[in-house]
């Protein structure tokens, strides 16, 4: 007998990628949501028996739609599908009654192996298609920095001893002028310091951006035991290693390419506005930019960043685009 599933997640990339891990020989017929809301009016129509719910999405977010089903006491079995792999998120969503948590990229074997656990796959003589979902330009790009974000938050917590708020990268083509000078003028605002540190690896080439207060680096060395004795600028390259080491490893190991990290710079504000304006190669040129900001939910620590990739970057990019 067929069964009714809805796939939740606003990246129609990811839609695809849990699309396909589904097994061929099960019969089911295979729905979307791309927000929470309509999750619920899945479940609550009968069109999703089983639900595969992403937690960070824009609108409602996945754990208040189990509570919700919780609340309400409506008929359908949850597994959430998340880059969010920190433990507190894992055990808050088992909690309001997920029957599994399935960490992205989603695995074909683990969710198999998580279907027979509970009996919800027998295989069929039936062979499902699978569906044809369009990915918009550069959605792969932002589900792969969802899921490198998963991995930093996922270290930082282990390190730091604090849950972080996964944020929702965002990805644009913009003058490469204009994104350097839209963090400058962030780190002006806020009298932040700013760090930048490159990378390269498999034609692509580009650099981490990001900006911080000495309060945010006072608070971690206070509440962290660890890192107690080092100096400010210790613990600034240390937090610089922690999050763009772990964020362009896991990029570049979803693209399977080796990479190279370069070591830390520090500048002030407005030592890099004077590098701006006499870096003249730069006018002109475009890059994609993927930008988010993590927030920590005891020691109320924030830190922006911004990711750059340079203009002879985007073809091989879009080469990859095309392969996923």
């Amino acid at each position: 007998m067929e069964t009714k599933v809805t796939i939740c997640d606003d990246s129609s990339f990811a839609q695809r990628q849990v699309e396909r891990a589904l097994p061929e020989n099960w019969d089911v017929q295979v729905n979307f949501a791309s927000d929470g809301g309509e999750a619920l009016k899945a479940v609550r129509s009968g069109a999703a028996e089983i639900l595969f719910l992403d937690l960070t999405m824009p609108g409602l977010p996945g754990l208040e739609v189990l509570k919700q089903i919780r609340h309400d006491n409506l008929d359908t079995m949850v597994f959430v599908v998340s880059a969010d792999v920190q433990p507190e998120q894992i055990e808050l969503a088992q909690s309001l009654g997920a029957l599994a948590f399935l960490p992205k990229p989603l695995k074909k074997s683990e969710l198999i192996e998580k279907l027979e656990e509970f009996g919800l796959f027998s295989p069929s003589e039936k062979i499902r298609d699978h569906q044809s979902i369009e990915v918009t330009s550069y959605d792969w790009m932002q589900e792969l920095f969802n899921v490198s974000l998963g991995k930093a938050a996922e270290r930082m917590n282990a390190n730091l001893k604090n849950k972080f708020t996964l944020p929702i990268p965002r990805v644009d083509v913009v003058p490469l002028r204009q994104a350097r000078q839209k963090i400058i003028n962030q780190a002006l605002s806020h009298n932040h310091k700013l760090l930048t540190q490159g990378f390269s690896g498999g034609e692509i080439r580009g650099e981490c951006q990001m900006i911080f207060s000495e309060q945010a680096l006072e608070k971690i060395t206070q509440d962290s035991d660890s890192w107690k004795r080092m100096s400010l600028s210790e613990a600034a390259n240390q937090l610089a290693g922690m999050i763009n080491g772990t964020l362009i490893q896991s990029f570049f190991d979803q693209l399977d390419r080796r990479y190279s990290l370069s070591q830390p710079v520090f500048f002030n504000p407005q030592d890099a506005i004077d590098l701006e304006r006499s870096d003249a190669m730069i006018d002109g040129s475009k890059c994609l930019c993927v930008d988010f900001s993590y927030a920590s939910d005891k020691q109320r620590i924030k830190l922006q960043q911004q990711i750059i990739f340079t203009n002879d970057s985007l073809t091989k990019l879009n080469e990859f685009g095309d392969f996923f």
